[in-house]
């Protein structure tokens, strides 16, 4: 019995490594360690010692190359002023892997980067500049940096809700729904991570349109 349940720890490790977090292979080598630590005592058998001893040192080093490589990642300043807004919780290697996703692009005023109506087939997080953002063919929003587009509907396939097009030349970080698709089904973890994010940055939106709509109310009393 102490075999199986040691040689099941150990293959669930193995089976994590490539989707662990740092906590969790910290967590792998402290159980591993108590395990070997709890089966010399018994006297289980050196099978199980084995698995134990295994599923330790499979975790440190795989905790050791997370600590070491982690602090090599280089991320440019964009990318870390994105990060520490939208993603503060992902590791510094975990975002270097959801960047990697998309590319970071240039953008002249006039460009439409969303068609309502149509499949919302890029995710858009705008970095500098401003974009307007259309409805029926009425400007019902506009929007500065740090703010997504297109999250509604990319990770759903749905067609976006409104048309986004930029007022101004931009920089932008973009990545296509196909590749973040594929992200997610090696990396499930990040999915609550990226909708959380997107569910802040709505937040965000529909809170900036309501204080514009009570300008704009104002402003039509006042010329009344």
């Amino acid at each position: 019995m102490a075999n199986l349940l040691f040689g099941s720890a150990l293959v669930l490790a193995a089976a994590s490594v490539p989707r662990a977090t740092l906590m969790l292979r910290a967590a792998l080598v402290v159980v591993g360690g108590a395990g070997l630590a709890y089966v010399i005592h018994r006297r289980l058998g050196l099978g199980s010692a084995a698995a134990c001893g295994a599923l330790m040192t499979i975790s440190f080093i795989q905790t050791l190359f997370s600590v070491r490589w982690g602090t090599k990642i280089i991320l440019s300043a964009e990318e870390v002023a994105m990060i520490e807004r939208c993603f503060p919780s992902i590791p510094r290697l975990g975002a270097r892997q959801l960047l990697d996703q998309g590319l970071w692009m240039s953008g002249k005023a006039g460009e439409t980067l969303l068609h309502e109506g149509t499949p919302a087939t890029h995710l858009f997080y705008l970095s500098e500049g401003e974009v307007s953002v259309l409805s029926g063919g009425r400007e019902v929003a506009t929007s500065g940096p740090g703010h997504f587009f297109g999250e509604i509907t990319v990770l759903s396939g749905g067609p976006a809700t409104a048309t986004v097009t930029l007022k101004s030349p931009a920089r932008f970080w973009c990545a296509t729904a196909d590749s973040l698709h594929a992200f997610l089904g090696l990396y499930p973890e990040y999915r609550s991570i990226l909708e959380g994010a997107f569910a802040g940055d709505l937040r965000d939106k529909l809170r900036l349109a309501n204080q514009r709509m009570v300008s704009m109310e104002e402003a039509a009393a006042a010329s009344g």
